[in-house]
Protein backbone atom coordinates (compact mmCIF):
# COMPACT_ATOMS: atom_id res chain seq x y z
CA UNK A 1 0.00 0.00 0.00
CA UNK A 2 1.49 3.41 -0.91
CA UNK A 3 2.45 6.06 1.59
CA UNK A 4 -0.04 8.88 2.27
CA UNK A 5 0.04 11.72 -0.28
CA UNK A 6 2.95 14.12 0.21
CA UNK A 7 4.80 11.80 2.61
CA UNK A 8 8.23 10.80 1.38
CA UNK A 9 10.20 8.09 3.05
CA UNK A 10 13.11 9.71 4.92
CA UNK A 11 16.66 8.47 4.88
CA UNK A 12 17.03 7.61 8.54
CA UNK A 13 19.91 9.82 9.85
CA UNK A 14 22.48 8.32 12.12
CA UNK A 15 21.97 9.22 15.78
CA UNK A 16 24.65 9.68 18.42
CA UNK A 17 25.18 7.63 21.57
CA UNK A 18 23.58 9.41 24.54
CA UNK A 19 25.90 10.28 27.40
CA UNK A 20 25.33 8.23 30.58
CA UNK A 21 24.09 10.97 32.86
CA UNK A 22 20.98 11.23 35.02
CA UNK A 23 18.48 13.46 33.26
CA UNK A 24 15.68 15.46 34.83
CA UNK A 25 12.50 16.47 33.11
CA UNK A 26 9.54 18.75 33.44
CA UNK A 27 6.22 17.30 32.31
CA UNK A 28 2.48 17.49 32.75
CA UNK A 29 -0.20 14.84 32.56
CA UNK A 30 -1.35 14.64 28.93
CA UNK A 31 -4.93 15.81 28.42
CA UNK A 32 -6.83 14.30 25.52
CA UNK A 33 -10.32 14.47 24.15
CA UNK A 34 -12.13 11.12 24.39
CA UNK A 35 -10.37 8.58 22.24
CA UNK A 36 -10.28 5.04 23.64
CA UNK A 37 -6.93 4.19 22.08
CA UNK A 38 -5.06 6.91 23.97
CA UNK A 39 -3.45 6.36 27.35
CA UNK A 40 -1.97 8.98 29.66
CA UNK A 41 0.67 8.68 32.32
CA UNK A 42 0.85 11.19 35.17
CA UNK A 43 4.17 12.98 35.45
CA UNK A 44 5.17 15.20 38.37
CA UNK A 45 5.65 18.85 37.49
CA UNK A 46 8.81 20.57 38.66
CA UNK A 47 9.85 24.18 39.00
CA UNK A 48 11.86 25.54 36.08
CA UNK A 49 15.15 27.32 36.65
CA UNK A 50 15.32 30.60 34.73
CA UNK A 51 17.82 30.62 31.88
CA UNK A 52 19.61 33.94 31.58
CA UNK A 53 19.60 35.33 28.08
CA UNK A 54 17.74 37.39 25.56
CA UNK A 55 13.98 37.59 25.99
CA UNK A 56 11.86 36.11 23.21
CA UNK A 57 10.53 39.64 22.55
CA UNK A 58 13.98 40.66 21.40
CA UNK A 59 13.97 38.04 18.66
CA UNK A 60 10.46 39.05 17.55
CA UNK A 61 11.61 42.63 17.09
CA UNK A 62 13.82 41.46 14.21
CA UNK A 63 12.87 41.39 10.54
CA UNK A 64 9.64 39.59 9.56
CA UNK A 65 11.18 38.14 6.41
CA UNK A 66 11.77 34.55 5.26
CA UNK A 67 15.30 33.32 4.74
CA UNK A 68 17.76 30.50 5.34
CA UNK A 69 20.11 30.69 8.30
CA UNK A 70 22.88 28.18 8.97
CA UNK A 71 22.94 25.71 6.05
CA UNK A 72 25.02 22.72 4.96
CA UNK A 73 24.32 20.17 2.19
CA UNK A 74 20.74 21.36 1.55
CA UNK A 75 18.73 22.06 -1.62
CA UNK A 76 15.92 24.44 -2.52
CA UNK A 77 13.27 23.46 -5.06
CA UNK A 78 11.26 26.39 -6.45
CA UNK A 79 8.97 26.43 -9.48
CA UNK A 80 10.25 22.98 -10.48
CA UNK A 81 13.94 23.95 -10.42
CA UNK A 82 16.32 22.61 -7.75
CA UNK A 83 19.42 24.48 -6.59
CA UNK A 84 21.79 24.51 -3.66
CA UNK A 85 20.37 26.34 -0.63
CA UNK A 86 22.77 28.97 0.71
CA UNK A 87 22.95 30.87 3.99
CA UNK A 88 20.86 34.07 4.09
CA UNK A 89 19.01 33.08 0.88
CA UNK A 90 15.52 34.59 0.70
CA UNK A 91 12.64 32.11 0.89
CA UNK A 92 9.00 32.35 -0.20
CA UNK A 93 5.73 30.46 -0.12
CA UNK A 94 5.87 27.19 -2.09
CA UNK A 95 9.59 26.56 -1.51
CA UNK A 96 10.63 22.97 -0.78
CA UNK A 97 13.79 22.52 1.32
CA UNK A 98 15.58 19.21 1.67
CA UNK A 99 18.76 18.37 3.58
CA UNK A 100 21.25 15.69 2.64
CA UNK A 101 21.96 12.78 4.96
CA UNK A 102 24.87 14.68 6.53
CA UNK A 103 23.36 18.14 6.05
CA UNK A 104 21.30 20.56 8.12
CA UNK A 105 19.43 23.82 7.68
CA UNK A 106 17.92 26.57 9.80
CA UNK A 107 14.93 28.41 8.36
CA UNK A 108 14.25 31.88 9.78
CA UNK A 109 10.54 32.51 9.21
CA UNK A 110 10.02 35.94 10.70
CA UNK A 111 10.13 35.44 14.48
CA UNK A 112 9.98 31.64 14.09
CA UNK A 113 12.74 29.09 13.59
CA UNK A 114 12.82 25.64 11.99
CA UNK A 115 15.99 23.56 12.35
CA UNK A 116 16.22 20.55 10.04
CA UNK A 117 18.45 17.58 10.75
CA UNK A 118 20.07 15.49 8.02
CA UNK A 119 17.69 13.64 5.70
CA UNK A 120 14.76 16.00 6.29
CA UNK A 121 12.31 17.73 3.98
CA UNK A 122 9.76 20.52 4.44
CA UNK A 123 7.57 22.75 2.25
CA UNK A 124 6.49 26.33 2.96
CA UNK A 125 2.76 26.01 2.23
CA UNK A 126 2.05 29.51 3.55
CA UNK A 127 4.38 31.94 5.28
CA UNK A 128 3.21 35.40 6.30
CA UNK A 129 3.70 37.65 9.32
CA UNK A 130 0.62 36.18 11.02
CA UNK A 131 0.44 32.62 9.67
CA UNK A 132 3.02 29.89 9.12
CA UNK A 133 1.81 26.67 7.45
CA UNK A 134 4.40 23.97 6.75
CA UNK A 135 4.31 20.43 5.36
CA UNK A 136 7.03 18.18 6.78
CA UNK A 137 7.49 15.03 4.74
CA UNK A 138 10.77 13.50 5.93
CA UNK A 139 13.28 13.46 8.76
CA UNK A 140 13.21 15.45 11.97
CA UNK A 141 12.69 19.13 12.63
CA UNK A 142 12.83 21.35 15.71
CA UNK A 143 10.07 23.96 15.56
CA UNK A 144 10.36 27.11 17.69
CA UNK A 145 7.39 29.51 17.55
CA UNK A 146 8.53 33.06 18.32
CA UNK A 147 5.32 34.53 19.72
CA UNK A 148 1.57 34.32 20.28
CA UNK A 149 0.70 36.66 17.41
CA UNK A 150 1.20 34.00 14.72
CA UNK A 151 -0.71 30.81 13.88
CA UNK A 152 1.90 28.08 13.40
CA UNK A 153 0.85 24.75 11.85
CA UNK A 154 2.89 21.80 10.63
CA UNK A 155 1.27 19.08 8.51
CA UNK A 156 2.54 15.51 8.52
CA UNK A 157 0.28 13.75 5.99
CA UNK A 158 -3.25 13.80 7.55
CA UNK A 159 -2.12 15.01 11.00
CA UNK A 160 -1.74 18.69 11.90
CA UNK A 161 0.26 20.18 14.77
CA UNK A 162 -0.67 23.74 15.77
CA UNK A 163 1.11 25.80 18.42
CA UNK A 164 1.82 29.35 19.49
CA UNK A 165 4.68 30.59 21.63
CA UNK A 166 6.07 27.07 22.05
CA UNK A 167 8.63 24.52 20.88
CA UNK A 168 8.21 20.95 19.68
CA UNK A 169 10.04 18.33 17.64
CA UNK A 170 8.52 16.26 14.83
CA UNK A 171 10.18 13.14 13.46
CA UNK A 172 8.92 11.05 10.53
CA UNK A 173 9.89 7.39 10.58
CA UNK A 174 9.52 4.50 8.17
CA UNK A 175 7.25 1.73 9.37
CA UNK A 176 8.07 -1.97 9.58
CA UNK A 177 6.72 -2.41 6.05
CA UNK A 178 6.47 -0.22 3.00
CA UNK A 179 2.75 0.29 3.67
CA UNK A 180 2.99 2.73 6.53
CA UNK A 181 4.96 5.46 8.23
CA UNK A 182 4.91 7.08 11.65
CA UNK A 183 5.20 10.57 13.05
CA UNK A 184 6.64 11.05 16.52
CA UNK A 185 6.30 14.35 18.39
CA UNK A 186 7.84 15.67 21.59
CA UNK A 187 6.32 18.58 23.52
CA UNK A 188 9.39 20.68 24.36
CA UNK A 189 7.70 23.76 25.83
CA UNK A 190 4.00 24.50 26.34
CA UNK A 191 1.23 22.76 24.39
CA UNK A 192 0.60 21.63 20.83
CA UNK A 193 -2.90 20.98 19.43
CA UNK A 194 -3.11 17.78 17.37
CA UNK A 195 -5.75 17.38 14.67
CA UNK A 196 -6.67 14.81 12.05
CA UNK A 197 -9.46 12.53 10.83
CA UNK A 198 -11.38 11.65 14.00
CA UNK A 199 -8.55 13.06 16.12
CA UNK A 200 -8.52 16.10 18.42
CA UNK A 201 -6.00 16.16 21.26
CA UNK A 202 -3.45 18.23 23.13
CA UNK A 203 0.21 17.26 23.40
CA UNK A 204 1.52 18.81 26.61
CA UNK A 205 5.06 19.79 27.51
CA UNK A 206 6.94 16.64 28.51
CA UNK A 207 4.73 14.25 26.55
CA UNK A 208 5.49 12.15 23.47
CA UNK A 209 2.97 11.16 20.79
CA UNK A 210 3.48 8.50 18.13
CA UNK A 211 0.91 8.18 15.36
CA UNK A 212 0.74 5.77 12.43
CA UNK A 213 0.11 7.60 9.16
CA UNK A 214 -0.35 4.58 6.89
CA UNK A 215 -3.36 2.49 5.98
CA UNK A 216 -6.18 4.06 4.00
CA UNK A 217 -5.42 7.47 2.45
CA UNK A 218 -6.02 10.23 4.99
CA UNK A 219 -6.40 7.81 7.90
CA UNK A 220 -4.87 8.11 11.36
CA UNK A 221 -4.43 4.91 13.40
CA UNK A 222 -2.43 3.45 16.26
CA UNK A 223 -2.18 6.62 18.34
CA UNK A 224 0.00 6.24 21.44
CA UNK A 225 0.97 8.75 24.13
CA UNK A 226 3.41 8.66 27.01
CA UNK A 227 5.93 10.71 28.94
CA UNK A 228 9.25 11.76 27.47
CA UNK A 229 12.02 9.35 28.44
CA UNK A 230 15.68 9.58 29.34
CA UNK A 231 16.76 8.64 25.81
CA UNK A 232 15.21 11.81 24.40
CA UNK A 233 16.55 14.02 27.18
CA UNK A 234 20.06 12.78 26.35
CA UNK A 235 19.71 13.04 22.55
CA UNK A 236 22.63 15.32 21.48
CA UNK A 237 20.64 16.87 18.62
CA UNK A 238 17.72 17.78 20.86
CA UNK A 239 19.99 19.09 23.63
CA UNK A 240 21.89 21.29 21.18
CA UNK A 241 18.66 22.77 19.84
CA UNK A 242 17.50 23.50 23.39
CA UNK A 243 20.84 25.17 24.10
CA UNK A 244 20.53 27.34 20.98
CA UNK A 245 17.00 28.35 22.00
CA UNK A 246 18.14 29.21 25.52
CA UNK A 247 20.83 31.58 24.33
CA UNK A 248 18.22 33.34 22.20
CA UNK A 249 16.24 33.94 25.39
CA UNK A 250 13.62 31.20 25.10
CA UNK A 251 12.71 28.83 27.92
CA UNK A 252 14.19 25.38 27.12
CA UNK A 253 11.19 23.64 28.68
CA UNK A 254 11.86 19.99 29.46
CA UNK A 255 15.60 20.46 28.79
CA UNK A 256 16.10 23.00 31.57
CA UNK A 257 17.56 20.37 33.90
CA UNK A 258 19.78 18.91 31.18
CA UNK A 259 21.27 22.31 30.34
CA UNK A 260 21.78 23.03 34.04
CA UNK A 261 23.75 19.77 34.38
CA UNK A 262 25.85 20.60 31.32
CA UNK A 263 26.74 24.02 32.77
CA UNK A 264 27.48 22.66 36.24
CA UNK A 265 24.39 24.28 37.83
CA UNK A 266 22.45 21.98 40.20
CA UNK A 267 19.08 20.99 38.74
CA UNK A 268 15.91 21.82 40.67
CA UNK A 269 14.56 18.29 40.99
CA UNK A 270 16.39 15.22 42.31
CA UNK A 271 14.06 12.73 40.67
CA UNK A 272 15.55 10.96 37.62
CA UNK A 273 13.44 10.59 34.52
CA UNK A 274 12.05 7.17 33.74
CA UNK A 275 13.53 5.62 30.62
CA UNK A 276 11.13 4.12 28.10
CA UNK A 277 10.66 0.38 28.28
CA UNK A 278 11.31 -1.85 25.26
CA UNK A 279 7.54 -2.14 24.71
CA UNK A 280 6.88 1.62 24.94
CA UNK A 281 5.48 2.66 21.53
CA UNK A 282 6.61 6.25 22.08
CA UNK A 283 10.26 5.30 22.47
CA UNK A 284 12.72 6.47 19.82
CA UNK A 285 14.84 4.27 17.60
CA UNK A 286 17.56 2.24 19.39
CA UNK A 287 20.90 4.02 19.64
CA UNK A 288 23.67 2.66 17.41
CA UNK A 289 26.93 1.24 18.67
CA UNK A 290 29.33 3.77 20.19
CA UNK A 291 31.41 5.68 17.66
CA UNK A 292 34.72 7.50 17.93
CA UNK A 293 33.39 10.34 15.79
CA UNK A 294 32.90 13.66 17.63
CA UNK A 295 29.29 14.36 18.65
CA UNK A 296 27.39 17.32 17.18
CA UNK A 297 26.92 18.89 20.59
CA UNK A 298 30.41 19.89 21.78
CA UNK A 299 29.36 20.70 25.32
CA UNK A 300 28.65 17.74 27.61
CA UNK A 301 27.72 17.01 31.19
CA UNK A 302 29.68 14.95 33.67
CA UNK A 303 28.11 12.02 35.45
CA UNK A 304 30.56 12.27 38.36
CA UNK A 305 29.16 14.03 41.44
CA UNK A 306 32.36 16.02 41.99
CA UNK A 307 34.69 17.06 39.14
CA UNK A 308 38.22 15.86 39.61
CA UNK A 309 40.55 18.79 40.36
CA UNK A 310 43.10 19.48 37.67
CA UNK A 311 45.38 22.12 39.19
CA UNK A 312 47.66 20.13 41.47
CA UNK A 313 51.11 21.04 42.79
CA UNK A 314 54.03 19.71 40.80
CA UNK A 315 55.99 17.19 42.87
CA UNK A 316 59.71 16.52 42.70
CA UNK A 317 61.09 14.70 40.83
CA UNK A 318 59.26 15.37 37.54
CA UNK A 319 57.31 12.26 36.47
CA UNK A 320 58.45 10.36 33.40
CA UNK A 321 56.21 8.69 30.84
CA UNK A 322 56.10 4.95 31.34
CA UNK A 323 55.18 3.95 27.80
CA UNK A 324 54.60 5.42 24.39
CA UNK A 325 50.95 6.61 24.37
CA UNK A 326 48.52 5.97 21.55
CA UNK A 327 47.80 8.82 19.15
CA UNK A 328 44.98 11.37 19.46
CA UNK A 329 44.01 13.89 16.80
CA UNK A 330 43.94 17.54 17.96
CA UNK A 331 42.79 20.75 16.26
CA UNK A 332 43.49 24.12 17.90
CA UNK A 333 41.73 27.19 16.47
CA UNK A 334 42.76 30.66 17.60
CA UNK A 335 39.53 32.67 17.71
CA UNK A 336 39.16 36.45 17.75
CA UNK A 337 38.51 37.56 21.29
CA UNK A 338 41.49 36.01 23.08
CA UNK A 339 40.48 32.34 23.22
CA UNK A 340 41.39 29.01 21.64
CA UNK A 341 38.90 26.33 20.65
CA UNK A 342 40.22 22.75 20.94
CA UNK A 343 38.71 19.61 19.45
CA UNK A 344 40.18 16.12 19.62
CA UNK A 345 39.41 12.55 18.65
CA UNK A 346 38.17 9.93 21.10
CA UNK A 347 40.58 7.76 23.07
CA UNK A 348 40.17 4.04 23.63
CA UNK A 349 37.62 3.20 26.33
CA UNK A 350 39.41 0.39 28.19
CA UNK A 351 41.58 2.59 30.45
CA UNK A 352 39.82 5.95 30.28
CA UNK A 353 39.37 8.20 33.32
CA UNK A 354 39.59 11.75 31.88
CA UNK A 355 41.08 14.03 29.24
CA UNK A 356 43.40 16.91 30.14
CA UNK A 357 44.81 19.43 27.69
CA UNK A 358 48.06 21.17 28.65
CA UNK A 359 48.82 24.76 27.63
CA UNK A 360 52.41 25.97 27.46
CA UNK A 361 54.40 28.95 26.22
CA UNK A 362 56.80 26.48 24.55
CA UNK A 363 56.08 23.63 22.09
CA UNK A 364 57.79 21.10 24.36
CA UNK A 365 54.97 19.39 26.30
CA UNK A 366 55.78 15.93 27.74
CA UNK A 367 52.90 13.44 27.95
CA UNK A 368 52.84 13.39 31.77
CA UNK A 369 50.80 14.67 34.68
CA UNK A 370 51.40 16.92 36.60
CA UNK A 371 52.54 19.14 33.70
CA UNK A 372 56.17 20.15 33.35
CA UNK A 373 56.70 23.91 33.73
CA UNK A 374 55.97 26.20 31.97
CA UNK A 375 53.05 23.94 31.06
CA UNK A 376 49.79 24.34 32.97
CA UNK A 377 46.57 22.33 33.15
CA UNK A 378 43.62 24.78 33.19
CA UNK A 379 40.39 23.52 34.72
CA UNK A 380 38.54 24.55 31.54
CA UNK A 381 40.62 21.99 29.60
CA UNK A 382 39.67 19.05 31.85
CA UNK A 383 37.04 16.66 30.41
CA UNK A 384 35.81 13.78 32.60
CA UNK A 385 33.74 12.00 29.92
CA UNK A 386 35.13 10.12 26.91
CA UNK A 387 32.46 11.69 24.67
CA UNK A 388 33.56 15.22 25.61
CA UNK A 389 35.76 16.02 22.61
CA UNK A 390 36.24 19.76 22.83
CA UNK A 391 37.04 22.65 25.15
CA UNK A 392 37.57 26.43 25.10
CA UNK A 393 40.61 28.13 26.65
CA UNK A 394 39.64 31.77 27.24
CA UNK A 395 41.20 34.88 28.78
CA UNK A 396 44.41 34.75 26.74
CA UNK A 397 46.57 37.74 25.82
CA UNK A 398 46.17 38.75 22.13
CA UNK A 399 49.43 38.36 20.24
CA UNK A 400 50.81 35.66 22.54
CA UNK A 401 51.95 32.33 21.10
CA UNK A 402 50.65 29.29 22.99
CA UNK A 403 50.95 25.54 22.45
CA UNK A 404 48.56 22.73 23.40
CA UNK A 405 48.66 18.98 23.84
CA UNK A 406 45.66 16.83 24.77
CA UNK A 407 46.03 13.54 26.62
CA UNK A 408 43.77 10.76 27.86
CA UNK A 409 44.65 9.59 31.37
CA UNK A 410 43.95 6.55 33.47
CA UNK A 411 42.70 6.88 37.05
CA UNK A 412 46.38 6.76 38.10
CA UNK A 413 47.20 9.81 35.92
CA UNK A 414 49.09 7.76 33.35
CA UNK A 415 48.79 9.19 29.83
CA UNK A 416 47.81 6.25 27.62
CA UNK A 417 46.85 8.40 24.57
CA UNK A 418 48.22 11.78 23.52
CA UNK A 419 47.98 14.21 20.63
CA UNK A 420 50.76 16.05 18.91
CA UNK A 421 51.51 19.64 19.93
CA UNK A 422 49.53 22.41 18.22
CA UNK A 423 50.70 26.03 18.36
CA UNK A 424 48.55 29.13 17.72
CA UNK A 425 48.82 32.90 18.03
CA UNK A 426 46.08 34.47 20.14
CA UNK A 427 43.81 36.93 18.29
CA UNK A 428 42.13 40.11 19.48
CA UNK A 429 38.41 40.87 18.98
CA UNK A 430 37.76 41.26 15.26
CA UNK A 431 36.69 44.70 14.03
CA UNK A 432 33.79 44.58 11.55
CA UNK A 433 34.01 48.27 10.65
CA UNK A 434 31.18 50.72 10.27
CA UNK A 435 27.55 50.06 11.18
CA UNK A 436 25.14 51.87 8.86
CA UNK A 437 21.81 52.90 10.36
CA UNK A 438 18.72 54.40 8.73
CA UNK A 439 15.56 55.45 10.63
CA UNK A 440 12.49 53.54 9.49
CA UNK A 441 9.11 54.48 11.03
CA UNK A 442 9.42 53.70 14.76
CA UNK A 443 12.65 51.76 14.28
CA UNK A 444 15.65 51.52 12.01
CA UNK A 445 17.48 49.32 9.52
CA UNK A 446 21.08 48.29 10.14
CA UNK A 447 23.72 47.11 7.68
CA UNK A 448 27.23 45.79 8.35
CA UNK A 449 30.08 43.73 6.91
CA UNK A 450 29.44 40.13 8.10
CA UNK A 451 31.86 38.10 10.16
CA UNK A 452 34.09 36.09 7.80
CA UNK A 453 36.29 34.08 10.17
CA UNK A 454 36.28 30.41 11.17
CA UNK A 455 32.85 28.86 11.70
CA UNK A 456 34.20 27.30 14.90
CA UNK A 457 34.52 30.79 16.38
CA UNK A 458 31.03 32.09 15.57
CA UNK A 459 27.86 31.46 17.55
CA UNK A 460 25.38 34.31 17.01
CA UNK A 461 24.95 38.05 16.50
CA UNK A 462 23.36 40.49 18.92
CA UNK A 463 22.40 44.00 17.83
CA UNK A 464 22.41 46.09 21.00
CA UNK A 465 21.25 49.60 21.89
CA UNK A 466 21.73 52.03 24.78
CA UNK A 467 20.44 55.54 25.44
CA UNK A 468 23.32 56.37 27.81
CA UNK A 469 26.45 54.42 26.77
CA UNK A 470 28.04 55.73 23.52
CA UNK A 471 29.95 52.43 23.11
CA UNK A 472 27.28 49.88 24.04
CA UNK A 473 27.98 46.20 24.64
CA UNK A 474 25.71 43.33 25.61
CA UNK A 475 28.34 42.30 28.17
CA UNK A 476 27.99 45.72 29.82
CA UNK A 477 24.20 45.63 30.04
CA UNK A 478 23.11 47.10 26.69
CA UNK A 479 19.72 45.88 25.43
CA UNK A 480 19.65 43.35 22.60
CA UNK A 481 16.99 44.23 20.00
CA UNK A 482 17.87 41.63 17.34
CA UNK A 483 19.60 38.22 17.30
CA UNK A 484 20.85 36.29 14.27
CA UNK A 485 22.36 32.80 14.07
CA UNK A 486 23.78 33.06 10.53
CA UNK A 487 27.30 34.46 10.19
CA UNK A 488 26.42 35.50 6.62
CA UNK A 489 23.70 37.91 7.82
CA UNK A 490 24.53 41.52 6.96
CA UNK A 491 21.36 43.46 7.77
CA UNK A 492 18.52 43.65 10.27
CA UNK A 493 15.31 45.59 10.86
CA UNK A 494 14.40 46.81 14.36
CA UNK A 495 10.88 47.99 15.10
CA UNK A 496 8.75 49.54 17.87
CA UNK A 497 11.31 51.72 19.64
CA UNK A 498 10.35 54.72 21.75
CA UNK A 499 11.32 58.14 20.38
CA UNK A 500 14.86 59.23 21.25
CA UNK A 501 18.50 58.86 20.32
CA UNK A 502 20.07 55.39 20.52
CA UNK A 503 23.70 54.30 20.52
CA UNK A 504 23.86 51.06 18.50
CA UNK A 505 26.45 48.32 17.93
CA UNK A 506 26.50 44.83 16.39
CA UNK A 507 28.43 42.15 18.29
CA UNK A 508 29.24 38.51 17.53
CA UNK A 509 29.55 35.96 20.34
CA UNK A 510 30.24 32.31 21.00
CA UNK A 511 28.98 30.47 24.07
CA UNK A 512 31.44 28.81 26.44
CA UNK A 513 31.10 27.13 29.84
CA UNK A 514 32.46 30.37 31.32
CA UNK A 515 29.82 32.52 29.57
CA UNK A 516 29.52 34.47 26.33
CA UNK A 517 32.79 35.36 24.60
CA UNK A 518 32.94 38.42 22.34
CA UNK A 519 34.34 37.49 18.93
CA UNK A 520 33.73 40.53 16.72
CA UNK A 521 32.01 43.91 16.76
CA UNK A 522 31.24 46.91 14.57
CA UNK A 523 31.92 50.51 15.42
CA UNK A 524 29.18 52.15 17.46
CA UNK A 525 26.68 54.33 15.58
CA UNK A 526 23.81 56.61 16.58
CA UNK A 527 20.25 56.84 15.30
CA UNK A 528 17.41 59.14 16.31
CA UNK A 529 13.83 57.88 16.32
CA UNK A 530 11.36 60.80 15.96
Amino acid sequence: MPLPPGLERPARPESLVPRPVVARMTARVPVLLPTPRWSALAIAAVVLVAVVGLRPFDLRSGPADLRAGDVAAATLTRDGATSELTAAEALRTGDFIETGRDGHATLELGANLVRLDGGSAIRLVEATAIRIDLAQSAGRAWHRVGGTDVTYTVRTAAVTWTADGTAFELRLESGPTLDDAWVRAIGIEHDVAIGGPGLAATLHEGAVARIRLGGAPGSVTDVALGPVGGEDLLDPWLVENARRDARLGFDPGIFEGRLAEASGTPATTPAPAASPTPDDPTAGSPAPAESADPPKATSAATSKPTPKPTLRPTPTPIPKPTATPASLGLTATACPGGFTKLTWTAAGADRFDHYQSIRSSTPSIPAVYPPVAPGVAPDALYAPERTMLGAIDAGLEPGATVSYRTMAFTAEDVAYAASGVRTVTVKAVKALGALTLAPDAAGFTADWAPYAGSDACFGFYKLVVSTTDPTPSYLDGATAVWVGESAAASSAVVESLDPGTYHVRLEAFVDSPAGKLLVAQTDAADVTIP
